[in-house]
């Protein structure tokens, strides 16, 4: 339903091809990592490459993929002429942090209810 609404009300946005892909790209891996399974764990838990930190976890790198494919997003949409400065660009890593905290809510609630 959620999906459904968003796709609605941006359809009539001129998005490149390039940044529907890198969007595509990342809901695709996001959602892989809680279906596919690697030696019985979620693809989440999987440590990249054998790198045993807690900052290789699969997770944690889709989640740096996506929030950069987030900044692209709302740069573009906010920024159509590409304003310079600081102020413009805090702006877009605000609002990308502000969704971000928006998808891990939304993460913990389908995690919760589903086992």
């Amino acid at each position: 339903v959620v999906i459904g609404w968003f796709w609605r009300k941006f359809r009539h946005l001129p998005l490149p091809a390039w940044l529907l892909i890198c969007l595509q790209l990342g809901i695709l891996l996001h959602f892989s990592g809680g279906f596919l399974q690697v030696d019985g764990r979620r693809l989440y838990d999987v440590h990249v490459a054998g790198i045993a930190n807690e900052w290789a976890r699969y997770d944690k790198l889709v989640h740096l993929l996506n929030a950069f494919f987030a900044c692209l997003l709302v740069e573009y949409i906010q920024m159509p002429g590409r304003a310079s400065g600081y102020a413009p660009r805090t702006f877009v890593v605000l609002t990308v942090l502000g969704l971000g905290a928006v998808v891990e809510i939304l993460e913990y609630f389908v995690c919760a209810s589903i086992p």
